[in-house]
Order: structure tokens, then C-alpha cells, then sequence
């Protein structure tokens, strides 16, 4: 009888010494298509986008290339790892425009939702990339 205490409390202790999982992600199952890029209005048939398949997940389109990596979202703030991207050619001013996304991603410290859209914001609180639901 005297293992019972002893097993449980292994099991207990044991249970206090896992990781912990992420913060929630408020974005995670989220995906999303680029409406605007630095304010400028970029059209529908751009093809750039934006997912969270998870947690600590983001992936997309520039509009030539896919792309993976990590993410941490939560209570307004962003913080995205490097990402992974294929590596086609595209034309002149696709491959701009892919280009500016991404950069304008790199510097994206916070968000927040307004109204359906989800919109990226720099570390000065300036909106980079608005994106609005992909349906």
C-alpha cells in the first residue's frame, strides 16, 4: 500500500515537468488574401496570401512563390521566423510586388482585426499589410 502514495506522486510530479503549450494564437486556422500592401490597394487576383494553420505556423503565397515558417501571435503582437520559400521566376513586376510583401511581412511586430480584415502593423504601430478572409 505504501507504493500507491509514492507512484502517485511520481506521477504528479512528472506531470508538473512538461512543457508547456504555446499561447494561444487568436490567428491560428486563419487564411487570408493581401487587399492592400504599405496603403497602396493591390488587387484580388494578386494571388499573395496569408494562413495560420496552426498555432505556431504561418504560410502563403507571394504571388509567385509559397512560403512556410513559424509564428507567435497573441494579444496584438506578431513575431514571424524566417521563412522558407520556393524559388521561381516570375515576371518583373510580380516578383516586385512578392518582394515588397515579404519585406513588409519581416517587419511586422503587431496586429489587430478590424471588423473581418486583419491587418499587420511595424513596430512604430504604422499598418504595412491589410489582408481581408479568404472565402
Amino acid at each position: 500500500m505504501k507504493a500507491a502514495p509514492i507512484f502517485l506522486a511520481a506521477v504528479l510530479l512528472a506531470g508538473c515537468a512538461t512543457k508547456q503549450p504555446p499561447p494561444e494564437n487568436a490567428l491560428a486556422g486563419g487564411e487570408w488574401r493581401l487587399a492592400s500592401l504599405n496603403g497602396e490597394s493591390v488587387g484580388a487576383d494578386s494571388g499573395a496570401t496569408l494562413a495560420f494553420p496552426s498555432n505556431t505556423s504561418v504560410s502563403g503565397s507571394g504571388g509567385c512563390n509559397n512560403f512556410v515558417g513559424a509564428v507567435a501571435a497573441n494579444q496584438g503582437r506578431i513575431a514571424l521566423g524566417q521563412l522558407a520559400a520556393t524559388r521561381k521566376a516570375c515576371p518583373g513586376p510580380v516578383m516586385q510586388r512578392e518582394d515588397d510583401y515579404l519585406a513588409a511581412l519581416s517587419r511586422a511586430t503587431g496586429y489587430r482585426l478590424d471588423g473581418e480584415d486583419l491587418v499587420l502593423l511595424d513596430a512604430t504601430g504604422a499598418s504595412v499589410l491589410r489582408f481581408k478572409p479568404l472565402r
